[in-house]
């Protein structure tokens, strides 16, 4: 057998340059064969990375969906939060307590010290919307020149309705001036 492939490299010199040649492909061959298991192992990576940045883009959507004051709060916990009346802004107090605690929610809204801290703000905001922090302005008062002459008899104008009272006293004089 070996002399048939001895006789076929004298007949046919471009077989003999092939073979030669085969061994050098068997190299590359090799370098080849991890090239590609390296490109088939960065195709399988990126399609990882994909379906985990899919995953990832639809769970922000279902987050956004939720409310954050109901993603941990059982039907429960939301009933005993309407039956106590308890305001949107102290919710979260009430989660934090309950947690803090390490009872549930319903329990902790009949704490005393969550109780008493609810009261406490409920009182604060009554406060602040009683005294309406915001800027007003006074009030324009109509006062008539009868009301400034019998309140100056009285002895009470405020200082800022003296003008006005000087000009009411010169047309009463004036009108009596007429008179007479």
């Amino acid at each position: 057998m070996e002399n048939e492939t001895d006789q076929l490299e004298v007949e046919n010199p471009e077989v003999a340059q092939d073979t030669n040649l085969d061994t050098s492909e068997e190299v590359d061959t090799g370098a080849l064969d991890k090239a590609k298991e390296i490109a088939k192992n960065q195709r399988i990576r990126a399609e990882k990375a994909e379906k985990a940045l899919k995953a990832l883009k639809g769970g922000e959507k279902e987050v956004e969906k939720q409310t954050p004051e109901n993603k941990d709060l059982s039907t429960e916990d939301l009933y005993a939060l309407m039956e106590s009346k308890v305001p949107k802004e102290d919710i979260g107090e009430v989660k934090k307590a309950a947690k803090l605690l390490g009872v549930s929610i319903i329990d902790a809204l009949n704490d005393p010290m969550v109780k008493s801290r609810l009261s406490q703000k409920a009182e604060e905001r009554n406060t602040a919307q009683a005294t309406n922090t915001g800027s007003t302005k006074k009030a324009v008062r109509g006062t008539t020149d009868e009301k400034l002459l019998s309140d100056f008899e009285k002895g009470t104008v405020d200082e800022g309705d003296i003008e006005q009272l000087v000009a009411a006293q010169f047309k009463q004089r004036k009108a009596q001036a007429q008179r007479d």
